[in-house]
C-alpha cells in the first residue's frame, strides 16, 4: 500500500494478528505398542463429578475393536489438530448458513486475541 502511495507509513497495522487458536476436548488411550490413539469427540461421553467437572471419558460408540463403554483418557482442552482427532469440519455449517457466516462465527468464537 505504501509503494502505491495509498499510505505514508511503512506499516499501516498497529499490531500483527495471527491465526487464532481454536480449542476442543482431547481424548486418547495408550496402545499396547507404547503409542497413543486419539478419539473423535462425537464418539466419546464425559464422566463428571457431582459438581459437573469432567473427570474422565468413555466411548459411547464402538470404535475399531473397542466396545462402547471402554474408558479412555481425558486430556483436557487443547488446540484443535488433525493428529488428535479433535478438529471440527465446518462443512455442515457452511452448507446451512454459507461460508461468510461460518467465518464470522469462527472469528467470534475463537478470536485472534485472548479474551479475559
Amino acid at each position: 500500500m505504501r509503494d502505491l502511495g495509498l499510505v505514508k507509513v511503512d506499516e499501516p497495522f498497529t499490531k500483527l494478528l495471527t491465526q487464532g487458536m481454536v480449542l476442543n476436548h482431547i481424548y486418547s488411550r495408550r496402545t499396547d505398542k507404547g503409542g497413543k490413539e486419539y478419539f473423535w469427540p462425537h464418539d466419546v461421553e464425559h464422566i463428571q463429578d457431582e459438581a459437573g467437572k469432567i473427570t474422565g471419558a468413555r466411548l459411547k460408540n464402538a470404535v475399531g475393536d473397542l466396545p462402547a463403554g471402554t474408558p479412555i483418557d481425558y486430556e483436557g482442552v487443547g488446540t484443535m489438530s488433525k493428529s488428535k482427532n479433535n478438529g471440527v469440519d465446518p462443512q455442515e455449517l457452511i452448507e446451512k448458513y454459507g461460508a461468510d457466516t461460518a467465518r464470522l462465527y469462527t472469528m467470534f468464537t475463537a478470536p485472534p486475541e485472548p479474551t479475559r
